[in-house]
């Protein structure tokens, strides 16, 4: 079995799904909860990742070791819970971009979390060899995440298709 892989910040801990995680997800077990030693929760994964996981699932099933560039869960550190997901949309392509994805949990946003985590997590990819940039989309009336990604510090690259796309280089 492959372990967990973890990036930790300020006040949280985002843990990398690997494919036997994924798959407890998938069969919706408390097994993994129980081994990420938080309670269980029917809330995440949330409404967008739980209608994503068959994709995700796919993904995995293509590649086993690309685990890093999928789901993420995201642990509130002090209180021990499940606070969002976070990850990436595939792994990085041939000019290593890769595309990042994140959601709170509803009892935790508007305290900054987002951006934690998105920060922590941009920062683990770029320390991986060939990310050049991280991109994201969102939509158009999405102003909690456009502010998110604003204070990344994510540069608007066009609009398609009522969707925002942002980038961030690699700073080094």
């Amino acid at each position: 079995m492959i372990g967990p892989i973890s990036v930790r910040s300020e006040r949280l801990t985002m843990t990398a799904c690997t494919p036997e995680m994924m798959k407890q997800v998938a069969d919706g077990t408390d097994v993994f909860f129980t081994n990420l030693d938080i309670p269980p929760t029917d809330r995440w994964p949330e409404k967008d990742l739980r209608e994503a996981l068959p994709f995700f699932m796919d993904l995995l099933n293509e590649n086993p070791e690309n685990f890093v560039w999928l789901v993420w869960i995201t642990i509130h550190t002090q209180k021990k819970v499940a606070a969002g997901g976070i990850g990436f949309k595939g792994a990085p392509d041939e000019n290593g971009v890769v595309e990042i994805g994140y959601s709170i949990m509803e009892e935790f946003r508007n305290q900054g979390l987002a951006l934690e985590a998105a920060k922590a997590m941009c920062t683990w990819a770029f320390s991986k060899k060939n990310i050049k940039s991280v991109i994201a989309s969102c939509n158009l009336d999405n102003f909690p995440s456009i502010k998110v990604l604003e204070r990344l510090g994510m540069t608007r690259t066009h609009v398609e298709d009522a969707l925002v796309w942002w980038k961030l280089e690699n700073p080094s």
